[in-house]
């Protein structure tokens, strides 16, 4: 297999972005080829970078054992995630970036529920990210795949990021 280049997003006038690199893109495509036919999904974890107008995943988490998915939908759990969440934190200095999911052999283009769910993240004051990304894989991971990002601003609307 070739290696893999990574992916890599920002948004029109370039104050966001996001950076997959290979290694954790290999790994997305691995969870998903385990999926199969139904969704699945996790959490990006990672750092900005010193500018801050850019996003690093360093890791791939799969949904907690209490997440729920089906052909058409998926549902992230949070049991044990804080607690992961936080090892990272005080292991490596990186921390919640946002939310990935596949849609199996379908659009990358995240749906409206996948919309609503992150513009509530971004809106809640609990929340420990005010600026979640999205970011859905589609299409055969075998193969022919795609992916989109999308930035959830707390205040604004949703930025599509586009590939770089």
């Amino acid at each position: 297999m070739d290696k893999m280049a990574e992916l890599d997003f920002s948004s029109p006038d370039r104050r966001y972005g996001l950076i997959v690199p290979a290694p954790q893109l290999q790994e997305l495509l691995d969870l998903c080829r385990a999926a199969e036919r139904l969704e699945t999904g996790g959490v990006l974890v990672g750092y900005h970078s010193a500018r801050r107008d850019c996003a690093i995943a360093k890791a791939v988490l799969l949904g907690p054992s209490d997440s729920q998915r089906g052909g058409y939908w998926f549902m992230r759990g949070v049991r044990g995630l804080h607690r992961r969440l936080i090892r990272y934190w005080w292991q490596q200095r990186q921390f919640y970036l946002g939310e990935w999911h596949y849609h199996p052999y379908s659009s990358a283009q995240p749906s409206s529920q996948d919309i609503s769910q992150m513009q509530r993240f971004a809106a809640d004051p609990r929340h420990p990210c005010p600026e979640p990304i999205l970011l859905v894989m589609g299409g055969d991971p075998n193969g022919s795949w795609t992916a989109e990002a999308v930035i959830f601003v707390r205040g604004q609307p949703p930025v599509r990021l586009l590939p770089a």
